[in-house]
């Protein structure tokens, strides 16, 4: 079980590599539409959810736990997130929070206990809240944004993430925020 462990382990770190590799290789092609077929084909394949809830908060799902600091991960995920908002927002007015609460819940899945302690101050954290902040943030500094982590178990890893008034965050907490409401897409309000 270890060398299969192992191996596997190795593999994931040649896809990724290779993932990125291809992607540069294809927009270094010279062909005007590439970096576009390289959006076309990531938003395909890398299933985020990306809505606005019936409360009008703003609600990101992607379909794993963030990664830990590796090589060139924060391009990875500013690569599928960045092409996902880009068309969410193609034929919608741009949100703009002014007082606004950043709220990432990493969802563990419950099999694998393990998972739950994420680490909050990661890249890939801060890459996903300033891609964000492009469409729905003036800015996502203190002054006018603050930062919310928690940890959840769930059916499966996932990410989401929440942009809401400031003036809503006890009403988040009270409707999602309680240890056990990981919704995995799923989102009461």
């Amino acid at each position: 079980m270890e060398d299969a462990y192992a191996v596997s382990l190795r593999l994931a770190k040649i896809a990724e590599r290779s993932t990125l590799l291809s992607r540069i290789l294809l927009v270094y092609s010279g062909k005007p539409t590439a970096y576009m077929d390289v959006e076309v084909v990531i938003r395909g394949t890398v299933p985020v959810k990306v809505s606005i809830t019936d409360m009008g908060w703003f609600y990101v799902n992607l379909p794993a736990l963030l990664p830990k600091k590796e090589f060139n991960s924060r391009s990875y995920v500013r690569g599928y997130l960045f092409p996902t908002l880009n068309q969410f927002f193609a034929d919608k007015d741009p949100l703009h929070y002014e007082d606004a609460v950043i709220i990432f819940r990493h969802v563990y899945c419950r099999d694998r206990p393990e998972r739950r302690r994420r680490d909050h101050d990661n890249i890939e954290v801060n890459c996903v809240a300033d891609t964000i902040a492009l469409f729905v943030l003036l800015d996502d500094s203190p002054s006018v944004c603050s930062h919310y982590y928690c940890s959840a178990a769930g059916d499966t890893d996932c990410t989401e993430v929440f942009v809401i008034p400031h003036a809503d965050f006890p009403l988040w907490l009270a409707t999602n925020g309680a240890p056990g409401k990981a919704q995995n897409g799923e989102i009461s309000t």
